[in-house]
């Protein structure tokens, strides 16, 4: 039941995200500079992403071949970034190159990819 509620989460999650990667692409890229910019200052930000990504792994750990693993998968990831951001925060500024005008289509090509996982996701679960 309980992995059921957390796929159920995280398919909202990726639609709400997803789309808020595609209108806004300007917001996320201004973000991100300022995350870049001031990696100590979002210290408690990592540990809620270590937070989420560990709940999703302990709620939802399905390693089968079909659309669950992609929620154990994810949350995997999220809880990896967490733990990373946590030890070693100014990693970010490594890839400070990367945040340029280029990234609004990125955004908005992976914002699209992330709402269409996310509907597929609720489709299955809902």
């Amino acid at each position: 039941m309980s992995a059921l509620i957390t796929a159920k989460l995280v398919s909202i999650i990726f639609i709400v995200l997803g789309l808020s990667f595609f209108f806004q692409p300007q917001i996320w890229r201004k973000y991100t500079e300022y995350v870049l910019e001031n990696p100590y200052k979002f210290q408690f930000t990592y540990l809620f992403i270590l937070i989420f990504g560990t709940t999703i792994v302990l709620l939802h750990n399905i390693w089968v071949w079909d659309w669950p693993v992609i929620i154990t998968i994810y949350g995997w990831f999220v809880a990896i970034k967490g733990a990373i951001s946590l030890l070693y925060p100014q990693i970010g500024q490594k890839f400070q190159g990367l945040v340029n005008k280029k990234l609004f289509n990125v955004a908005r090509i992976g914002g699209l990819i992330y709402a269409l996982l996310g509907a597929m996701l609720a489709y299955q679960l809902f």
